[in-house]
């Protein structure tokens, strides 16, 4: 009788070997996903491998004949190479399948990957750079034409002071000149090469890192492999400058849309931008301003959004979360870009009632601060006095039915003895100046101030500003086509023979 205990248990029949992938998974992620990184990242996945492969060449990792086979497949790879493993392998496929695996020595899908992706996002960059700077020119277009249409600020739907509509839209500019200024800034973080990090522990192969991404447009190196494969940040970047510019863009749309209503009727966008029916033919929706104000609420929780998907990973991540962020950030910037064009246009069709505006903003007691202002400066009463005056002064007129201008100066001293015990004495003239709303407007003429001539210069700061920005985008585009046009003669060289 044996001693072995294990002889009479019966082994398990081996499994089946099933086939990767699944069909429903390959259906439902796999596919869909493969087919979006072909038709946003291909070109540029291409380009990684053609720098990659010119370098290879240069420093004889891979001989040259293997080097000019890699670049001709790169040229003409065929459009139906698609493979389910992970995105943009079909580059790869297509390479060994020609004899040329040598020009992917050193490298690994995660940096190619990489790569494009900041390649194709500096583009989309750069774009949301312009369409913020459009925008900035039509607000200031518009307040050009506007600096002494007046209106009354509000806080929380209640009047505040009077100003000028051009005071107000110069006051929109503040968040998108900041939003330009952020976007450069990110620019210069998202602008650095992956090329070389490998899958994030870089590679003993031979290679020029920097040779690479002087080839690609690329302004430097992101200098730490592992930090180059599993960081986020610079997407969660992108799309925080996006939240904050909707946040603040929505006050814009809002505000539009206030005035446009139907009872309100001070500015409107043009009909191009209002519904219509024959149902009811009196109504005009502008509803434009509703599709932007939708928009920007969405862009407004982008980044938040691309948290969700962020939080919770390790180590160097994972292929599906960072082809996801990608796509999710690509895509935001897209859309942001079409929101911006799009208010752009809204903008420059606005109609404004004048006449209407002005009305508004003399009705009711908005300079009452100016009046209190005079009653402590011109009448010396102390400042609780003067204000307390000034207060009850408007409410009383205000129940009156008065307005600055059909103020009675024999109210301003019947309430002032009842409030500081003696009469005032305001001339007639000096009253009405002081309530006068155009004059309101007129003496603030500090820096940033409402007063037309303040008003000119902000619109001369901020059309210098842009005319900067301008040539930075130019200087960038410039710079990456540069980079692009020695690629394709270093290609022509190698493939030609040409030295």
């Amino acid at each position: 009788m044996t001693q072995n205990p294990l002889e009479n248990i019966q082994r398990r029949p081996a499994r089946e070997r099933r086939v990767f992938p699944d069909p429903y998974y390959d259906e439902t992620a796999l596919k869909p996903a493969n087919l979006e990184a072909d038709r946003v990242l291909r070109d540029a996945a291409v380009q990684v491998h053609v720098a990659r492969t010119i370098d290879s060449i240069e420093i004889r990792t891979i001989e040259k004949p293997e080097g000019v086979t890699a670049l001709e497949v790169l040229r003409a790879l065929p459009e139906d190479v698609v493979v389910r493993h992970h995105p943009l392998a079909g580059i790869e496929q297509a390479l060994s399948a020609a004899g040329a695996g040598g020009a992917l020595l050193a490298g690994a899908p995660e940096e190619v990957a990489v790569g494009a992706m900041r390649m194709v996002l500096r583009q989309r960059a750069l774009e949301f750079s312009e369409a913020i700077v459009e925008t900035r020119a039509s607000i200031t277009d518009l307040a050009v034409g506007h600096l002494t249409t007046l209106i009354t600020a509000t806080s929380n739907g209640q009047m505040v002071q009077p100003t000028t509509l051009a005071h107000y839209l110069t006051g929109q500019l503040g968040p998108l000149a900041r939003t330009s200024q952020r976007l450069q800034q990110s620019y210069a973080r998202l602008n650095r090469s992956p090329i070389g990090a490998a899958s994030g522990m870089s590679t003993a192969v031979p290679m020029r890192r920097e040779r690479v991404a002087s080839l690609l447009g690329f302004d430097g190196l992101i200098d730490h492999t592992f930090d180059a494969i599993a960081s986020a940040d610079i997407e969660q970047e992108l799309l925080a400058i996006v939240s904050a510019a909707a946040i603040e863009t929505t006050r814009l749309v809002v505000d539009l849309t206030e005035w446009a209503r139907d009872d309100v009727g001070t500015i409107a966008p043009g009909d191009e931008f209002v519904h219509h029916g024959s149902a009811q033919p009196q109504r005009r929706d502008p509803q434009a301003l509703d599709h932007l104000r939708v928009r920007l609420a969405r862009h407004a929780s982008a980044a938040h959004g691309l948290t969700t998907v962020l939080l919770g990973r390790s180590m160097l991540g994972s292929t599906a979360t960072r082809f996801e962020t990608f796509f999710r950030v690509e895509q935001e910037l897209a859309e942001t870009i079409e929101t911006y064009q799009l208010l752009s246009r809204v903008l420059g069709t606005l109609v404004v009632n004048r006449a209407l505006t002005a009305n508004r903003a003399h009705r009711g007691f908005a300079t009452s601060s100016e009046l209190a202002d005079l009653l402590a400066v011109d009448c010396g009463l102390p400042r609780d006095q003067a204000y307390a005056l000034a207060e009850r002064i408007a409410t009383e007129a205000m129940v009156l039915g008065l307005t600055g201008m059909t103020m009675d100066t024999k109210l301003v001293d019947k309430l002032a003895l009842e409030v500081v015990g003696r009469e005032v004495g305001i001339e007639p003239e000096t009253l009405g100046k002081c309530l006068a709303v155009k004059r309101f407007v007129e003496r603030r003429e500090m820096v940033g101030g409402p007063a037309p001539a303040a008003v000119r210069d902000s619109i001369e700061r901020e059309s210098l500003s842009a005319r900067r920005e301008r040539s930075w985008i130019t200087e960038r585009r410039d710079a990456i086509s540069e980079a692009e046009r020695v690629l394709r003669e270093h290609v022509h060289s190698q493939v030609t023979g040409g030295t």
